[in-house]
């Protein structure tokens, strides 16, 4: 059995290593670096001893006081949130297997952990909003590793990842005044009100999406640590929890809303990626924001197919944040032109990535929404085919530029592990997916078809087989091209590559839109005055239209 006591020093190793770290001096990288690791380690140690209570299912819950009149320091181990904590811990272990990471950024990447790890045991509203404002402050750390004054673009980061804790205190609050309780098992059935429902749904949309948002300048390479330690894993634990709280969906209105702000997510991440599918570093993050609309936008739906989705959907997500770090470029070790092209085709979508297989999935759960859905239908698909268009151009473009520069061949931790597990899950879709739905959806509604196939209500998707297959017939081309003496045609470098590092404003669009916004302001007050003399003309209308609704 897991005792409560265990259960609450999980967190415990990190955060003695942040006041570890915090206390050495500043050229003290290394002894920081064995700190934050020696941490992580205990940690991963201590959830795999919370893990083995829920081994069977269910789970446990301990609380430890209340440090608010109704508020309980409650925490709980459940099979979501121990998938969430590992994830965390996982990730920002890797990311401190780097050698290039200050001591500052190290305080960081543990702050982070701690805010994940916290998400994923917390066991009411409260307790998550203090978990999230935990990783905003390892974000923060971050954003300043290289700098002691953050910038525009990390001040609006920090902005808009504080509002997003917000909303999900003024949801709790609701809770509080209403029910008496935010505990995530105590709520009873109507509690998830659309006052409630609607600042949850968009602190966890905020959340996901945020890893598009990051400043591109600052703190180069540390922005997928943050993302893969902290963002992602607070707004899936965000998003999960609203859907335990709901019964499996959300009220209609906010599922209206999560399937509009999902899709749109997923067409602007995905021209996004078109439009910078030559500057990696801007490229990739809109490949991140594509990948988090599907996911989004299912998640406020019933149904197996649609839990199944969103679990699977979060799963290619941390994985597609986590492989960014290969076309950051953190530091001085600049990665190998092999592993950032396969981790942008990874990102994409591609076959070779879980990015196809959480496509499929998540389609299948659209298909059977019904007609109601044809509009997401029809949007998810066409930022899935532009995405992997884009990626598939990005990759091209990183080879020529690195083979252009000459850029050392290191590969970041994070991206190596991501892009492995991607392939393998790629390999093994039927295993990958189905453990995704078991951990996260509770079984979900996938069939079991073996390892390398996954079949779901509305059809499968044999990926396994495919890549194994197209593997063999790429082998046999070259080897055929090798033989006849025919070479690929060469790439040439872009010379912009490394010229465009930020998001430039447009003044195009600003001429294009500039005489229909001039046109307009000088008719206003001319319509305005005219109907100041035809007063009888919207009340004829309106009473025309009146008229032929009651007449039909």
């Amino acid at each position: 059995m897991l005792s409560g006591v265990s259960l609450a020093l999980t967190p415990a190793p990190l955060i003695v290593a942040v006041i570890v770290v915090y206390a050495l001096p500043r050229g003290a990288a290394a002894v920081a670096r064995l700190a934050g690791l020696g941490a992580m380690l205990a940690t991963i140690a201590l959830l795999g001893i919370d893990s083995t209570a829920i081994t069977g299912g269910g789970r446990v819950q301990a609380s430890f006081g209340s440090p608010l009149p109704g508020v309980d320091y409650l925490l709980r181990a459940d099979s979501v949130g121990m998938a969430i904590a590992f994830t965390a811990a996982v990730a920002a272990l890797l990311v401190l297997l780097q050698r290039d990471i200050s001591r500052r950024g190290i305080a960081g990447v543990l702050l982070c952990a701690i805010g994940g790890v916290g998400a994923s045991l917390a066991g009411n509203a409260v307790i998550l909003f203090g978990a999230l404002e935990v990783a905003n402050l390892g974000a923060f750390a971050l954003l300043t590793a290289r700098r002691r004054r953050p910038g525009r673009g990390a001040m609006t980061l920090l902005f808009i990842e504080h509002l997003a804790a917000l909303g999900l205190l003024a949801a709790a609050a609701d809770l509080q005044a209403s029910t008496g309780t935010s505990d995530f098992s105590a709520l009873p059935g109507g509690a998830l009100t659309v006052a409630v429902a609607t600042p949850w749904a968009l602190a966890g949309t905020l959340r996901l999406v945020s890893p598009a948002l990051g400043p591109v300048r600052a703190a180069r390479g540390l922005m997928a640590a943050w993302a893969a330690t902290a963002a992602v894993p607070t707004g899936a634990a965000v998003l999960l929890r609203l859907r335990e709280v709901a019964g499996g969906g959300v009220p209609t209105p906010d599922a209206l809303l999560l399937a509009g702000l999902g899709a749109a997510i997923a067409l602007g991440g995905a021209a996004m990626a078109a439009r910078w599918r030559r500057v990696p570093v801007l490229g990739g993050r809109g490949l991140c924001a594509a990948a988090a609309g599907p996911p989004i936008a299912l998640a406020g739906f019933q149904g197996g197919s649609a839990a199944t989705a969103v679990a699977v959907g979060l799963c290619a997500l941390e994985l597609a944040v986590a492989a960014s770090s290969a076309w950051e470029r953190a530091g001085l070790q600049g990665p190998s032109r092999a592993a950032r092209a396969l981790a942008a085709l990874a990102a994409g979508g591609l076959p070779i990535g879980f990015g196809a297989t959480a496509f499929v999935v998540e389609l299948t759960a659209v298909v059977l929404l019904g007609r109601q859905a044809t509009a997401l239908l029809v949007a998810l698909i066409f930022a899935a085919v532009l995405a992997a268009a884009a990626s598939v151009s990005m990759a091209a473009s990183v080879l020529v530029a690195s083979a252009a520069h000459r850029e050392a061949q290191a590969v970041a931790p994070l991206a190596l592990v991501a892009v492995v597990a991607g392939l393998v899950a790629a390999v093994v879709p039927g295993a990958a997916a189905g453990g995704a739905a078991r951990l996260l959806a509770g079984g979900g509604s996938l069939a079991s078809a073996g390892a390398g196939a996954v079949v779901g209500p509305a059809g499968g998707w044999a990926g396994g087989y495919f890549v194994v297959a197209a593997l063999l017939l790429g082998a046999a081309t070259l080897g055929a091209m090798a033989v006849g003496g025919v070479r690929l045609p060469r790439l040439r470098a872009d010379p912009r590559q490394d010229g465009q590092r930020s998001l430039p404003l447009r003044i195009g669009l600003f001429r294009a839109i500039r005489r229909p916004a001039r046109f307009a302001l000088t008719a206003a007050p001319m319509v305005d005055a005219w109907l100041v003399v035809q007063p009888q003309l919207p009340l004829i209308a309106a009473g025309a239209i009146l008229a032929v609704l009651l007449i039909h």
